[in-house]
């Protein structure tokens, strides 16, 4: 990893100044934004139907460029086989797979995860990492904002993977002494098994809650005999789109090339099995 402020200064290629004037000026160097929440291709809506809204900061051209840098920088460092989300080569539709003929599910969405991992980790990780004191602080500078990863910079995704990493693992001891499959998509927790784990529910959550993330519990559901895991139901030895979505790939093309290549996971995942 990056020692000296110089190399720094060359991997992103700007000079020392004009990481100054960002660090100094970060506030200039944002926008918010608000952007429509959406289920199965449509807005979602609050129970006086009322559309819910995203907050993003959206860096500018200059800030989001070195994020960008960073990020890829940050995604050579290996992640364990269940992690799924903004990693390369693979998606939604590989975690979902993961989950394929099992009887019972748990899923735990995480509430404001990227708001909620605070600069003080982000530093801490970087410098586990192997960054120099002075480089994780420049990094994390240029990484957060107001004093938490924003919603909305390219490298987000991948520094939240990696500072709830401990805490990923200790599910996947958890899931793995108790016959459980878990997979990880950034804020989306699944465990899956063929033998009903709805007394091990409570020590999920108090791990998750020990280590400082918070659990969305209005979004815990336990299920049996099929699930909705990442945008997509999990039923038997197959995957298959919400009916909604269903309902309008023969007038949404992209859904329509969504659905075809979630058939071809299938197909590929049944051709193995045989």
């Amino acid at each position: 990893m990056i020692k000296s402020l110089p190399n720094l200064y060359s991997f992103l290629r700007v000079t020392e100044k004009t990481v100054r004037c960002i660090t100094t000026n970060i506030s200039n160097y944002y926008s918010p934004k608000l952007k429509p929440k959406k289920k199965y291709g449509d807005f979602q809506r609050d129970d006086e139907g009322n559309i819910k809204y995203r907050e993003l900061f959206v860096p500018d051209f200059i800030l989001k460029s070195r994020q960008q840098y960073i990020a890829r920088l940050l995604n050579q460092v290996h992640l364990p086989h269940y992690m799924y989300g903004s990693i390369q080569r693979k998606n939604n539709i590989l975690n979902a797979q993961q989950h394929l003929n099992k009887e019972y599910f748990l899923t735990i969405d995480l509430k404001n995860f990227f708001s909620n991992i605070n600069h003080h980790q982000v530093y801490k990780m970087l410098y586990r990492l192997g960054f120099s004191p002075s480089v994780s602080r420049i990094l994390t500078q240029l990484t957060t904002f107001q004093a938490s990863l924003p919603q909305g910079a390219p490298s987000s995704p991948v520094i939240a993977n990696l500072i709830f990493l401990n805490t990923a693992d200790k599910l996947y001891s958890l899931a793995k002494s108790n016959n459980i499959t878990f997979t990880n998509f950034l804020d989306d927790l699944t465990f899956s098994s063929n033998y009903d784990f709805k007394d091990i529910i409570k020590q999920v959550i108090s791990l998750i809650s020990d280590d400082r993330f918070q659990v969305a519990y209005e979004k815990i559901h336990y299920r049996k005999d099929y699930c909705e895991i990442t945008g997509l139901f999990v039923k038997g030895a197959v995957l298959e789109l919400p009916y909604v979505m269903q309902h309008k790939t023969k007038s949404n093309y992209f859904l329509w090339v969504y659905e075809n290549q979630v058939q071809q996971y299938n197909l590929k995942k049944l051709s193995i099995c045989k």
